[in-house]
């Protein structure tokens, strides 16, 4: 039967079920408290480790350089999250749980018809399913917490599950190839030297020292010869102008034959004959047989020269670079892994261990009322559906408008149930 949504409606519906409803609630939260209280009492036992980087963690021998200092303080994130997979690798949960002994650490799953595998296995998976991990990236903090019906195993588990986190930890993360970076600093370091004195013959054999500096060097060479012949005859002509303007004055004011006027003349012509010489230099740059040309020419020569080799410097320059490049950063390499392997062989780790795991004293809280208003929601919340269902499957009328709809007739009154032995 459809039901239609008003308030009265619902309501008709609610009162007609309403013994369903409560039957339905009451259940629910009778296994709810049933639930509670057989709920067995957990214990956590707590401990926590700190990661060590930069200058407080393992030393960098020969770094000197900030940028990639810089790197690896911001790799330690990325650090961090691998330790916390290491402590929940399958691998270190059984050998955890082997080193308790299964038998005492979850007897409940001793069983004589499964493989010993199998049952380190799913002792490892329930570990999981109890072992919780929380890092802090802003201290390098890694706290580690476990779960356990007895507060003693607890405890026990979350110690070995520490120091055997310690000891994989060493031989997974931080295990040194000291052998294959001496070979490969050896090998870069044959390449090395191969490509150097590649690059010295190629300068030694064209004479060159830095392609660029040479090649600015000329250029200069070359506007100074043009530079200052063309600023000899400059300043010759600013000279002789100066002095014909001074001697039209003068003209002005003393005869033609005086000597002041003789003496302005000559130095008229010297200025004029010293102008000529300074145009004849600067012609004698263009003539192809002065020495100026020939110089300017051997620049030229030289400069096109130059260009033309530039594409081989630069690519001998870039391939001594890299080599230099790869050869630092192996050597940088192979000297921490002779480091690793004295630090590893004492036992020594970037990792300190800042609080060891007590048996605890108190069990894990219950948290008894939000669990019960869970249950109450869920309760509410199955009984409504209960309800609806019921009325759905239902066909006889719960409200005027029901019968209106089916029937297609007025709705004059309504009453309540009567008793049909008191009307007759």
């Amino acid at each position: 039967m459809d039901i239609a949504l008003n308030s009265r409606s619902l309501l008709t519906v609610f009162f007609r079920h309403s013994a369903k409803f409560f039957v339905v609630f009451g259940v629910i939260c009778l296994m709810g408290l049933i639930l509670i209280s057989n709920r067995e009492r957990t214990y956590e036992a707590r401990g926590s480790f700190i990661v060590k980087f930069g200058e407080g963690g393992r030393p960098n021998v020969n770094t000197g350089d900030n940028n990639k200092q810089e790197e690896r303080l911001n790799d330690s994130k990325e650090i961090i999250q691998s330790y916390v997979k290491i402590m929940n690798s399958t691998e270190l949960l059984r050998s955890v749980v082997n080193a308790i002994g299964v038998a005492k650490a979850y007897p409940d799953l001793v069983d004589e018809e499964l493989s010993s595998d199998v049952i380190e296995q799913n002792a490892a998976r329930i570990l999981g399913l109890n072992l919780l991990i929380v890092t802090d990236n802003k201290s390098n903090l890694i706290e580690v917490f476990v779960k356990h019906k007895d507060a003693t195993i607890s405890s026990e588990l979350a110690n070995e599950l520490m120091e055997k986190f310690l000891a994989r930890q060493i031989q997974v993360y931080n295990s040194p190839q000291t052998d294959f970076l001496k070979q490969q600093v050896g090998d870069i370091k044959i390449q090395l030297d191969k490509s150097q004195k590649e690059f010295l013959d190629f300068k030694k054999r064209l004479e060159i020292s830095d392609i660029d500096l040479e090649i600015a060097q000329l250029l200069q060479e070359k506007r100074d010869i043009s530079g200052m012949a063309f600023e000899a005859v400059t300043s010759a002509q600013t000279t002789l102008s100066a002095l014909e303007a001074k001697a039209a004055e003068m003209r002005a004011t003393y005869n033609g034959g005086s000597t002041v006027i003789k003496k302005m003349d000559e130095g008229i012509a010297q200025a004029r004959e010293q102008l000529l010489s300074r145009k004849s230099e600067l012609d004698a740059i263009t003539a192809p047989d002065s020495p100026l040309a020939e110089r300017v020419a051997k620049i030229n020569e030289r400069l096109s020269f130059l260009e033309q080799q530039r594409g081989r410097f630069s690519e001998l320059k870039q391939r001594v670079q890299m080599d230099e490049d790869n050869y630092k950063y192996y050597q940088q390499r192979g000297e921490e892994a002779r480091v690793n392997s004295v630090l590893n062989q004492e036992n020594i780790t970037r990792i300190s261990v800042v609080d060891h795991p007590s048996v605890p004293l108190k069990s894990v809280p219950m948290r008894r009322i939000l669990i019960m208003l869970a249950v109450l929601m869920i309760a509410g919340f199955v009984g409504l559906v209960t309800i609806v269902f019921s009325e759905l499957v239902d066909e006889r009328f719960s409200t005027p408008e029901q019968v209106k709809e089916s029937f297609d007739i007025p709705v004059l009154t309504t009453f309540d149930k009567v008793d049909v032995r008191t009307s007759v």
